[in-house]
């Protein structure tokens, strides 16, 4: 075997990068998307449906005014006044409830698909093959399960409400308006153009701030995840002022982009809330002006303004969806990016069953090379026969830690093969290959939970017998013994 440059040619966590990424075209993040929600289309309509309803209701409350104004006090008729309030109260009660339903069915897709999604992605993440892991900060990619999963979230709840009630508001309202005072109702629409300019103006530039934020968020997170990983190197060299200095400084770098997107974000609000302001202004005139020439009634008045509030509120709402598709188009981004990596290792077609194992193992002719393209082995041939035990020597980086990861298919040969049983390894199926191996790694590490849930790991349905039989093999049956609650002490 020749040297080579391994110690596992792991890249340390400050050189690891974040997955390689890619722009995604809207189309494209509606199409995955569309994976996770088509389970949930029929309650979403039921919550559609739903929305809609309340939304009619809602758009009949300024009629309620109009109505009072117009033709109850003009004609001091108490028990119409009485009715009248009767039918308001009952109608929005009714509201109320429908919305509570719609409103918990919508936020009940969300939280599936949210669960969905993460579970696809935490899946995918697993199957990946272990350089990808190597080369990735840990911190980076829980951000991205549970951070750019959670923007989703609020965008899928916020999605189905907001366009339902904005779009189906927005022209309702509009239709009423109409016909209370179509003069008005033309002035009131000349914001629109404006509206869409300049969404259509921020939109690319807020795409942009969101997705420099959640890079940097992504590093800073890294960064963190390193450093509580390596805290006992840090404590050893005494460099904690060093690293609080390198947070600090990463987190600083945070702010600018964290500013840029909340401050764009208020100047786009800020410009559309101005065009309302401007029409509420030209409103006080105009209507006023339409009051006193007998065109329309006080109580038409005070509709028009309660439907033009309904108009604007659409507007609004719509511009809100559109800052938070932008976090959750740039969060799905991220999480495609993952989803598009092929794993490395993966079942051959036809692969095949293992029956009984001897446990002839052959290394012909093996060469192997990590990312940097360095071979880690060159041209290793080895024969092990069944029930031989054999030890591994050589200097640090010789590629002894290699042999195992080549053998256990943690890393795929780049040429040459490896046989076990007289078959190529990589013709078998993965997962009974692996559940046929043992393995003592270098380093120890232990899941959250009882000594017995950590033993039986590799094997779930092992009975406590077979438990304390591998404890005992172990010689650590008798320390385990010593502790109060023994194998169900919790690590």
């Amino acid at each position: 075997m020749k040297p080579g440059s391994n110690s596992k040619q792991k890249e340390s966590e400050s050189d690891a990068e974040d997955p390689p990424s890619r722009s995604y075209t809207t189309r494209e993040i509606w199409k995955v998307l569309s994976q996770f929600t088509r389970p949930y289309s029929r309650i979403i309509w039921v919550g559609v449906l739903g929305n809609l309803m309340t939304v009619t209701m809602a758009l009949m409350v300024p009629l309620f005014t109009k109505v009072l104004i117009d033709t109850v006090i003009p004609s001091r008729n108490l028990p119409f006044a009485i009715g009248l309030g009767v039918a308001y109260f009952l109608l929005n009660v009714f509201r109320y409830q429908l919305g509570y339903g719609h409103t918990f069915l919508i936020n009940y897709v969300g939280t599936q698909v949210v669960f969905d999604i993460r579970c696809r992605l935490f899946q995918h993440l697993q199957l990946l093959h272990l350089s990808f892991f190597e080369n990735q900060k840990s911190a980076s990619l829980v951000n991205r399960v549970i951070n750019d999963v959670a923007a989703i979230q609020q965008f899928t709840n916020l999605a189905v409400a907001t366009m339902t009630n904005s779009i189906f508001a927005l022209f309702l309202a509009l239709g009423i308006i109409f016909v209370l005072n179509w003069k008005l109702a033309l002035f009131c629409l000349l914001i629109l153009p404006f509206y869409y300019g300049v969404i259509r103006y921020f939109h690319p530039k807020l795409r942009e701030d969101s997705h420099k934020f959640r890079e940097k968020q992504s590093q800073v997170a890294g960064t963190l995840g390193e450093i509580f990983n390596g805290i006992k190197v840090v404590k050893s060299f005494a460099t904690e002022d060093l690293e609080m200095q390198r947070f600090t400084q990463m987190t600083k770098d945070n702010i600018r982009p964290e500013l840029e997107l909340s401050t764009r974000s208020y100047q786009m609000g800020s410009i559309l809330g101005s065009f309302n302001d401007f029409v509420v202004a030209g409103l006080f005139i105009g209507g006023a002006a339409a009051v006193m020439g007998d065109q329309m009634t006080i109580g038409d008045y005070v509709a028009f303004t309660g439907y033009l509030g309904i108009l604007f509120s659409p507007m609004m709402a719509l511009s809100l969806l559109l800052q938070v598709a932008i976090t959750a188009h740039t969060g799905m981004e991220r999480i495609c990016n993952i989803l598009d990596i092929r794993p490395e290792i993966m079942d051959r077609s036809g692969a095949f069953s293992m029956n009984e194992v001897k446990g002839h193992i052959e290394f012909e002719d093996v060469t192997f090379a990590y990312k940097d393209g360095r071979p880690a082995i060159r041209d290793f041939n080895l024969d092990v026969k069944p029930g031989e035990m054999i030890a591994v020597v050589g200097p640090s980086g010789s590629g002894k830690s290699t042999l195992m990861s080549l053998l256990t298919r943690f890393h795929d040969v780049n040429e040459g093969v490896i046989r076990l049983d007289g078959r190529d390894i990589r013709t078998l199926k993965y997962e009974e290959y692996r559940r046929n191996i043992g393995i003592v790694l270098q380093e120890n590490f232990l899941f959250a939970g009882t000594i017995a849930d950590n033993i039986r790991y590799g094997k779930p349905e092992a009975s406590i017998n077979e438990i304390r039989a591998a404890a005992e093999k172990a010689n650590a049956l008798e320390f385990i013994d010593e502790l109060p609650d023994g194998l169900e002490s919790v690590v």
